[in-house]
């Protein structure tokens, strides 16, 4: 079945699809509640270096792929990714016919975290590969702009268990962001396991550059 295309390029090729939702959101929610050491990190602002509004952690399959510079800093991924993380990227993956990322960055967003408009254009992401995003808990927004400029051309709502990929020519001609919810974008409390959650987590899988 061909997959649903979210955003198009301006060629018409696919920017962003839609993949199955994620096998058993609520087990993958407890066990990044459970197993993932989060860390703070600070990105530059205009207005200086600043605490970031989330937490994340990130893993790698091996060394050669662990070390990851963005946002003005350099992280050292732990290896390898564990197991039961890798296998919903190996899903994925194998959606889109390609193989199994070889990096992973776990993101924690709490009610009033965001992240600003940016591309994952990195020179250590290998150019127009994809990378896949899982979403489990609250729901948030998955906004794009142009790079060069211009109105928002898509909005997606990230539901519990939502998987999407960016794809080929996606990070050279979109920024994205996940804007902070308010009156007129509420994003309301997500049910997991019976309970109401207001924490998301994003597991972004990413294929890297071995240095």
């Amino acid at each position: 079945m061909p997959l649903k295309v979210l955003l198009a390029d301006d060629t018409g090729a696919p920017a962003v699809v839609e993949l199955d939702d994620c096998k058993d959101p609520d087990a993958l929610f407890d066990l990044i509640e459970k197993t993932v050491k989060f860390n703070n990190i600070f990105v530059n602002t205009p207005g200086g270096r600043r605490l970031a509004p989330r937490r994340v952690a990130s893993y790698a399959t091996d060394a050669s792929v662990a070390t990851y510079a963005y946002s003005g800093q350099r992280t050292t991924a732990i290896t390898p990714i564990p197991p039961a993380l890798l296998e919903y990227a190996a899903a994925a993956a194998a959606q889109l016919g390609e193989p199994t990322p070889n990096y992973l960055l776990v993101q924690e967003y709490g009610l009033d975290s965001c992240i600003s408009p940016h591309a994952d254009d990195e020179p250590s992401i290998v150019p127009n590969s994809d990378i896949i995003s899982i979403s489990v808990g609250h729901e948030r927004d998955f906004v794009f702009h142009p790079k060069a400029g211009g109105r928002e051309v898509a909005r997606i709502r990230l539901r519990h268990g939502s998987v999407v990929a960016m794809r080929g020519a996606c990070q050279r001609k979109f920024r994205h962001s996940i804007p902070r919810p308010n009156k007129r974008n509420p994003c309301p409390p997500t049910m997991v396991a019976g309970k109401l959650k207001t924490i998301r987590y994003n597991l972004t899988f990413r294929h890297m550059i071995p240095q």
